[in-house]
């Protein structure tokens, strides 16, 4: 009976100690499988872009995020090569997110030589993005910048590499 009881209680600890390494490994690799931040990297591509890029910040978990993004990427065919378009996830980005100050999302900045020349807050109708793009790529073609309330309202300096 002792013997049983031993056995018994040998089983219970092994069980329950299982259990919680299980936990414990599980709670690392999801740690491990979380995307690391590439703020950093994404900061680069945005300073050396020879072109006007637009920034789009964005969650998976967000509902008008996911609305934007099949007209963004629309967009994207449609300007290949005279904009670039750079989606950033503001959990795996936070440094960048931090940057910006973004406070909500979707948000949608449009940057021409480090420099923020316009700002859209929020879910806007397609016309709303394709007059900002023209608006930038024809101030690029004549050499003047870009003006106007959204700018004067979000006026910054895209980060250094």
């Amino acid at each position: 009976m002792m013997r049983n009881s031993f056995l018994l209680m040998l089983w219970y600890i092994s069980i329950s100690f299982g259990q919680a390494w299980l936990q414990e490994s599980s709670t690392a690799a999801a740690l491990q499988n979380r995307p690391a931040d590439s703020s950093q990297a994404i900061a680069d591509r945005i300073a050396q872009s020879s072109i006007p890029v637009l920034v789009d910040f964005w969650a998976p978990w967000c509902g008008p995020c996911r609305m934007l993004m099949p007209l963004l990427n629309e967009l994207e065919k449609k300007y290949e090569g005279r904009v670039l378009f750079v989606k950033v996830n503001i959990e795996a980005n936070r440094a960048l997110a931090s940057y910006f100050k973004i406070s909500s999302i979707p948000a949608v900045f449009f940057i021409t030589d480090k420099t923020v020349v316009d700002f859209l807050p929020g879910l806007q109708n397609r016309a709303a993005y394709e007059n900002s793009i023209e608006k930038i790529l024809n101030s690029t073609k004549k050499g003047t910048s870009v003006s106007g309330a959204a700018t004067a309202s979000k006026k910054a300096t895209a980060p250094k590499p």
